[in-house]
């Protein structure tokens, strides 16, 4: 069970990461105050990453902060460390997606701000997942047994809305889109 857990979350990862590279692209690109597809495939790009790792996986390596810091105390700092910037993300694609909404209204400081911001947030990000991949996976692996990576199993589906998925994803069409024909260009994992 936890090798499939942690397959699942390095998965999820990989994905994100290209998400990551798009909103990196994207801003690199971005016209200002006159560029409503940039800013739309922006958006969409932030609200996905706020709505499938914030709702979906995120929840899950919690579960495993959680059981993880019973088992092996020495990784409370790590863990915490790790919930804080969870935290943090949220907060940074509210700001995002607060300044790319003021950019299409024609501010044009709020352009500046959101390349800005949007830089930072995916170094952030990625950092994030490099840790949690050298870091905490290899702990959690060593540390938890299978009743905790069952527990973790069953909570994690529990807490997630089976209809969140097929109703939420069909707002990011052209972020699919993109990531299918432009995407390909890139050469990512």
């Amino acid at each position: 069970m936890h090798h499939e857990i942690a397959h699942d979350l390095t998965e999820a990862h990989r994905n994100m990461e290209r998400v990551l590279t798009l909103i990196q692209l994207q801003m690199d690109s971005l016209k200002e105050g006159s560029d409503p597809d940039g800013f739309l495939l922006l958006s969409n790009a932030i609200g996905y990453m706020r709505n499938y790792p914030g709702v979906i996986h995120h929840p899950v390596e919690e579960l495993i902060f959680g059981k993880l810091v019973k088992r092996a105390p020495e990784t409370r700092t790590l863990c915490a460390r790790l919930h804080d910037q969870h935290q943090s993300f949220r907060q940074h694609e509210s700001t995002l997606l607060r300044r790319i909404r003021s950019a299409q209204a024609g501010e044009v400081a709020a352009c500046h701000q959101v390349k800005t911001l949007g830089k930072a947030y995916c170094t952030e990000h990625a950092n994030h997942i490099r840790s949690e991949e050298i870091d905490l996976i290899p702990w959690a692996v060593r540390w938890l047994g299978a009743d905790d990576w069952q527990e973790i199993d069953v909570r994690a589906r529990a807490s997630i809305d089976p209809t969140l998925e097929r109703n939420d994803l069909k707002q990011y069409d052209n972020l699919y889109d993109y990531l299918m024909t432009a995407g390909r260009s890139f050469d990512l994992h």
